[in-house]
């Protein structure tokens, strides 16, 4: 449920359905359909409308940008209903997949916006050189590290998603480099996320500060304020 709220509150989607029903009014005045050009209009308004129980307006910066992507999708779907033809049909269901794919691969990520915690760390042992750690990540997958004493850190790939791509429910994701990417087509999947547009993939080393033995701590992110925070457990 809270994905489809994510959704919900991003503007990018209300323009993308609004500009749908906008193209069809277009296309039908062309036609000289006036009852319909009134029908599809009004639809466009109320779709606009509706977002106000779901988008904090109050925090949206207009840009140029917006009107852009507005007018850009009015034009792509006025060609799909001027046209209808199997390749136009052909590109829909390509970006469809995309869309399913993009998801699909997202799913292996933490989804920072969610959760209060990205994983659970326990210091099993330290020495003069050395330092063992038992980690447990948000998917449940346990990990084993050993750490110079002097390198206490660890090592996250960092994903920022635009508002642009609305049909990603969340904003910011991280994965952790010492779990590896997955292998494979999923992996090659995880890599090509880097040149995908308006998708901003970085590397980051959190430094781990010092631990009791044995007692369970707890890593989570603040995604509003981009903020980590470090705290022992129950």
């Amino acid at each position: 449920m809270a994905e489809y709220i994510s959704i919900a509150g991003n503007l990018y989607l209300w323009f993308f359905v609004s500009a749908f029903f906008f193209a069809l009014s277009i296309k039908s005045i062309l036609k000289h359909h006036v009852p319909l050009f009134y029908t599809a209009l009004a639809f466009s308004i109320v779709v606009m409308s509706l977002s106000v129980f779901f988008v904090e307006w109050t925090t949206i910066r207009w840009n140029f940008w917006m009107i852009a992507f507005y007018l850009g999708f009015t034009a792509f779907w006025f060609v799909v209903i001027r046209f209808p033809s199997i390749p136009v049909f052909i590109i829909l269901v390509m970006v469809a997949g995309s869309c399913i794919v993009l998801n699909s691969i997202l799913t292996d990520w933490c989804r920072v916006d969610t959760t209060a915690t990205v994983m659970h760390l326990r210091q099993l042992s330290q020495d003069d050189n050395n330092i063992s750690l038992e980690i447990t990540d948000y998917s449940g997958e346990f990990l084993f590290l050993k750490r110079k004493s002097t390198e206490r850190v660890l090592s996250f790939y960092v994903l920022k998603v635009s508002n642009e791509l609305f049909f990603v429910p969340g904003r910011l994701y991280l994965y952790p480099l010492d779990r590896g990417l997955p292998a494979g087509f999923k992996g090659f999947l995880n890599r090509f996320l880097t040149k995908i547009p308006f998708m901003d993939m970085s590397e980051f080393r959190f430094e781990i500060p010092e631990m009791l033995l044995l007692k369970e701590y707890l890593l989570g992110f603040d995604s509003r304020n981009e903020v980590w925070n470090f705290r022992l457990g129950n």
